[in-house]
């Protein structure tokens, strides 16, 4: 009888141990499973906010593009009203070189700030995704 009780209490003990032994694994399951869903949550939210970024950049750009358009569109209505009213040689030529300076700093000015646009588009980036990353450490 007191060898059966021992045996008894070694399958106690055993069975005691595997259910801590359970409980530490499932314990460990479930902090890899959150930290699994943690990250997952910061890159869906890294992805988020840099695709708004970037759209909100795009915009920015496509607006400026549009002002300059417009802006370059009214100048060449007014150099051909120029020319059109030009009567000297020497005059014409003053007018299209004038034009065409002109036009060449516009270019060069938005050419500046288009790029401008787009650093600062992907700087947003960059640093929306910064702010998340280390949110999610």
């Amino acid at each position: 009888m007191a060898q059966r009780q021992r045996k008894n209490r070694k399958r106690k003990s055993a069975n005691h141990k595997h259910t801590n032994l359970a409980r530490a694994a499932e314990g460990q399951a479930r902090k890899i499973g959150q930290e699994y869903q943690n990250a997952a949550v910061a890159g869906l939210e890294v992805s988020s906010r840099s695709v708004s970024e970037f759209n909100r950049g795009l915009q920015e750009i496509a607006d400026e593009m549009t002002d300059y358009s417009k802006q370059s569109l009214e100048e060449v209505v007014r150099a051909w009203q120029r020319l059109l009213d030009a009567r000297p040689f020497g005059r014409l030529v003053e007018i299209q070189t004038r034009y065409i300076q002109n036009a060449y700093e516009a270019y060069v000015s938005e050419a500046s700030k288009v790029g401008e646009l787009y650093l600062g588009s992907a700087r947003r980036v960059a640093n929306s995704m910064k702010q998340v990353t280390r949110r999610s450490r």
